[in-house]
């Protein structure tokens, strides 16, 4: 008997499905994504909240382990252990967090992301009263990063430790999915009823299924080009994307000008041009 637990937009769903399918309790060539571009499309084992998971117990069981500022992680995790037998936690590593907030904010949370993301931030972002693009944006760049860190436990899952305790960052499911899956299924004691091959495909088609696996990279190489006065292209940025390229800016010794800043530059020299050391 297991479950998943996992912050919202770290691929419960998709790896929970994944699992059935490599069963072969779906057919080969069935998906589970949605037209919202997460993995919805099916009925999972879905808990609203720890104590759920524990009083109505499934195997492959999902829930999110933390539902409010005060819950403590490790308590979550020894409440399920007396249950289940082992517990996979999936979660984004730092290298994943634009990435992960993407997934969070634009596909879950959607036009309510505001008022969500501000029931977890000490600096209550649900009443912030800004109007304007660039005063949430500015308002985000500050604030943002370190709610993610404390939303998602990040520092609790990455020391936690327990032999009946599998911890899955989400770019292993980006980068090496065939091994990581097969190992899971494996440590699951799951028999597997899809070849190789199989398995890549469904890999394949959840690449395209994606917008923001590489979110982290674009953000780093951008914050450095405007640092340097190179030239790259910027479009399809989310207000998120723009939020990190300030914070990072700030970071890195320069501010914007950002006062009325609601359409963002289409390029980083253009970019270049509005930061000034601070």
């Amino acid at each position: 008997m297991f479950c998943i637990t996992y912050p919202g937009g770290a691929y419960g769903n998709f790896v929970s499905w994944t699992l059935e399918w490599m069963q072969g309790n779906f057919p080969v060539e069935n998906r589970p994504f949605t037209d919202q571009r997460n993995s919805h499309n099916w009925s999972s084992n879905y808990s609203l909240t720890v104590d759920q998971a524990c009083s109505d117990v499934k195997n492959n069981t999902i829930l999110h382990p933390i539902r409010d500022t005060t819950t403590r992680l490790v308590d979550s995790y020894n409440k399920l252990f007396d249950h289940y037998d082992k517990i996979v936690a999936l979660y984004p590593a730092k290298d994943d967090f634009i990435w992960h907030m993407n997934n969070k904010l634009t596909k879950i949370f959607k036009s309510r992301w505001l008022l969500e993301t501000g029931k977890t931030m000490t600096q209550d972002l649900a009443s912030w009263q800004g109007n304007e693009h660039w005063e949430t944006r500015e308002h985000l760049s500050y604030y943002l990063w370190d709610q993610h860190i404390a939303e998602v436990r990040f520092n609790d899952v990455d020391s936690y430790s327990n032999p009946r305790f599998k911890k899955i960052e989400i770019n292993m499911i980006r980068d090496q999915f065939v091994d990581t899956v097969m190992a899971l299924a494996d440590w699951l004691e799951i028999e597997v009823m899809r070849s190789i091959a199989d398995i890549k495909v469904l890999h394949a088609d959840w690449l395209k299924n994606e917008p923001h696996l590489y979110k982290d990279k674009l953000i780093k190489d951008l914050t450095s080009a405007i640092i340097n006065d190179k030239f790259m292209e910027m479009k399809d940025l989310s207000i998120f994307d723009e939020a990190i390229i300030q914070r990072n800016l700030r970071l890195g010794g320069y501010e914007i000008k950002c006062f009325e800043l609601n359409t963002w530059p289409a390029s980083t020299t253009e970019l270049r041009k509005l930061i000034y050391e601070n």
